[in-house]
């Protein structure tokens, strides 16, 4: 904000331009599962820090955390109730018997609630988002709910195919889900540029903005930004900006799990064979960055009968 105060004085954070954090999934990632509360504590500070650049507190930096490698209810209800009993929460309570409260002593703690950002990664637990959004909202009254969903993790457990499959039969769900409880959900999905990884570049935005027609929002990758020219692309993020979503593609459910499931086996007896190329391959592919254990069929660090593979 004091670097560039003139470009965030033009464009709201929180209204023009949002931040969503990612933030650690303790189930998962324990050796980073402090840093979530760290996280979830910045959100009052930033709000404050907004307030005093912009000259008023209505509107939040930051209302918003994705919470990765989603696996039930009681994960996302963690990091909700989390935030609002004990982050929030604790500004009603008093250090000791007769003190003032600690909302006198620091300060107002806002946003009262954050909104949460299920990521789902893994296809058993795609196939069954709509059953644990549904029992997620069943308790709260929010104006709309967006859902994550990824589609290189799954490519890269499964197979391209089955990725692609599950992520139909997934929005599908979830815009019948929408249809039940009169609640919109707004779906994000996870692209990269390479064809394995969601084939989503600035050549072929239309093509992606139909095939998946009810997402709301579309993640890009640093290829989809870098790789092609600086007019293209803003052509391109222009065409998803305006773009309006409309209802999924129907899909046979049923013959597209047979499908998957056949797909997936297939998948995972060929990179048996594959494995001693890819880990040779591998040594040769600098880490541009930190990877950690995932879920799903190999996981970041893919293990299967014995065989490991990196994290491509």
């Amino acid at each position: 904000l004091t670097r560039y105060d003139n470009f965030f004085k033009n464009r709201r954070i929180g209204k023009d331009l949002f931040i969503t954090l990612r933030v650690p999934n303790p189930m998962v990632e324990k050796s980073e599962a402090k840093i979530l509360l760290e996280t979830l504590e910045s959100a009052p500070r930033s709000y404050d820090t907004a307030s005093l650049f912009y000259g008023d507190d209505n509107i939040p930096p930051i209302f918003e955390v994705i919470l990765p490698m989603t696996t039930n209810t009681e994960s996302i209800n963690r990091v909700y109730y989390y935030y609002r009993d004990f982050v929030v929460g604790k500004q009603h309570k008093k250090c000791f018997e007769n003190d003032i409260t600690i909302k006198e002593w620091i300060g107002e703690f806002k946003p009262d609630t954050l909104e949460v950002i299920p990521l789902f990664e893994d296809i058993p637990y795609m196939l069954s988002a709509d059953t644990m959004v549904q029992n997620y909202l069943q308790d709260k009254q929010f104006p709309y709910q967006r859902v994550f969903l990824g589609r290189s993790d799954p490519a890269l457990n499964y197979g391209m195919l089955p990725a692609i499959l599950v992520a139909k039969i997934t929005l599908q769900r979830l815009h019948a889900l929408q249809e039940r409880i009169k609640i919109p959900i707004y779906p994000i999905l996870g692209l990269g540029s390479n064809l394995f990884r969601g084939n989503l570049t600035p050549m072929n935005v239309t093509e992606c903005l139909n095939e998946f027609s009810s997402v709301q929002t579309f993640t890009i990758q640093s290829a989809f930004k870098y790789d092609y020219d600086e007019g293209l692309v803003r052509k391109a993020i222009e065409t998803m900006n305006n773009h309006t979503r409309t209802v999924p593609t129907t899909i046979d459910e049923e013959i597209a799990l047979d499908i998957t499931e056949r797909l997936a086996s297939a998948y995972r007896e060929q990179i048996k064979e594959l494995a001693p190329l890819i880990n040779e391959i591998a040594r040769f592919v600098p880490r541009r960055r930190m990877r950690k254990l995932h879920i799903g069929l190999f996981g970041y660090s893919r293990n299967v009968e014995g065989i490991t593979l990196p994290r491509v």
